[in-house]
């Protein structure tokens, strides 16, 4: 990620930008701690966990840590994977945080897609799609999502 976003910026084609990775698992205080999530129920649980420690915990201390601008025009996520469907679920449920979205190979799960673009344009998001061609799920595909997504952000 680190060398993407550096050649991308070096080469202008991306603003510079403070990035945070969050593992994507989180458990709520009073409930045991729980291996990855695999079942819908469970992620959706941990979504909902996850999307408090970002609005209680993560943002406010990057803020407080960081020259940040503090305005939705300022913030994107993105995930891929499971990362792709907790960008879905917590970013599309925080519009006023959030001005940007990358779902790199979401997870779905009960129809959360279903007519993905007339829900986002729904809400006023406008769309881009990128198939990165000759790969599937993996590590390769993600790079070059990053790739095409971050010039993107924050024009």
């Amino acid at each position: 990620m680190s060398f993407i976003l550096d050649n991308l910026i070096a080469e202008k084609k991306a603003v510079p930008m403070i990035v945070v990775m969050d593992n994507g698992n989180a458990t709520a205080k009073d409930m045991p701690a729980q291996p990855a999530a695999t079942s819908g129920r469970n992620m959706s649980r941990m979504a909902e966990t996850l999307e408090q420690v970002y609005i209680k915990e993560i943002i406010p201390n990057i803020d407080l840590s960081y020259r940040t601008i503090q305005k939705k025009e300022s913030r994107a996520m993105a995930g891929l994977s499971r990362g792709g469907m907790q960008t879905m679920l917590i970013g599309l449920n925080h519009l006023e945080l959030f001005s940007y979205y990358g779902f790199f190979s979401g997870a779905i799960m009960g129809g959360i897609m279903d007519d993905s673009r007339k829900k986002l344009e729904a809400l006023g998001i406008k769309s881009v799609s990128y198939i990165s061609q000759g790969t599937l799920h993996e590590w390769h595909t993600w790079r070059r999502d990053l790739n095409e997504f971050a010039p993107l952000l924050f024009k």
